[in-house]
């Protein structure tokens, strides 16, 4: 996945008091990064053995290299290391001579993995059964779609080689009171629902049938975020903040359904924006 730091429009100022960053990204086939959609893949690579290995071969090595990192025998590191390229998490990076004997190295085949959310079946997580759309739970649950889409969109892209375009963008910010963020949340709905509503098309015909163009998916989330500092303090890495963008196709005026619009809670745990699009 190549992201590219640059935008159309010179001069655009998103994130107030840290950093700017609009990413444009292609969804191809990378080394960037591999999403696993195998459950025996994810259970081969789920070792902390074998992902120390992953971790140590973002250069090319050996198994030999590997023995005195890892406090292992060669025999049980060259073990580990041939069901890593025998699944496709290790590729051959050539041959070299080592004293009396000739040692194949290898070098992770990406530069990091993914797992994909459709891993765990139907006992996955799943938007339309969480009735709070505020919760952290219904955003979580967003995230995994989101996921998910995106991971099927890249597998037929590695198909058919073409490049699928997406919008990512992201942003940290803080808010000082409850009303501030109520404020916001009020003023980007608004901002997004007319967006959608004025430069897209229906994802749906009056008599339910899709419409025609390409469908996209929008997904809106915000959320507090542990700081570094604190999280460090703790013991803990913290997670980075991000406001993530995908896009959503609106639904046909007249339609016989209706998305719940978005409800506004005080609580400092999460916020989600449902606007009147669909959600397909």
């Amino acid at each position: 996945m190549r992201m590219l730091n640059s935008h159309p429009i010179p001069g655009i100022s998103i994130d107030k008091y840290d950093f700017l960053e609009i990413l444009y990204f292609q969804v191809a086939d990378s080394a960037e990064i591999s999403c696993i959609t195998d459950r025996s893949l994810a259970a081969e690579i789920l070792q902390p053995l074998r992902l120390e290995i992953l971790r140590l071969a973002r250069e090319p090595v050996s198994a030999s290299d590997l023995s005195p990192r890892l406090g292992l025998s060669r025999q049980r590191v060259n073990y580990h290391v041939r069901l890593l390229a025998r699944g496709g998490f290790l590729r051959r990076a050539g041959r070299r001579r080592r004293r009396n004997m000739i040692e194949q190295r290898y070098v992770a085949s990406a530069r990091a993995f993914l797992l994909s959310p459709e891993l765990l079946g139907a006992v996955g997580a799943d938007w339309r059964r969480i009735e709070d759309a505020t919760s952290a739970g219904y955003l979580l649950a967003l995230t995994c779609q989101m996921e998910s889409d995106a991971i099927r969109v890249w597998r037929e892209a590695e198909k058919s080689g073409k490049r699928m375009a997406t919008l990512s963008l992201k942003s940290q910010f803080r808010f000082e009171s409850a009303e501030q963020q109520e404020r916001f949340i009020r003023a980007l709905e608004l901002a997004v629902v007319h967006v959608v509503n004025d430069h897209t098309s229906p994802n749906l015909q009056p008599d339910g049938r899709p419409a025609p163009g390409r469908p996209f998916r929008l997904v809106l989330g915000c959320y507090p975020y542990l700081p570094q500092e604190s999280a460090e303090s703790s013991g803990r890495q913290g997670p980075r903040t991000a406001t993530k963008i995908k896009r959503v196709e609106p639904r046909p005026k007249g339609s016989p359904e209706r998305e719940p619009s978005a409800r506004i809670s005080s609580k400092p745990a999460s916020s989600s924006i449902v606007s009147t699009s669909r959600e397909v």
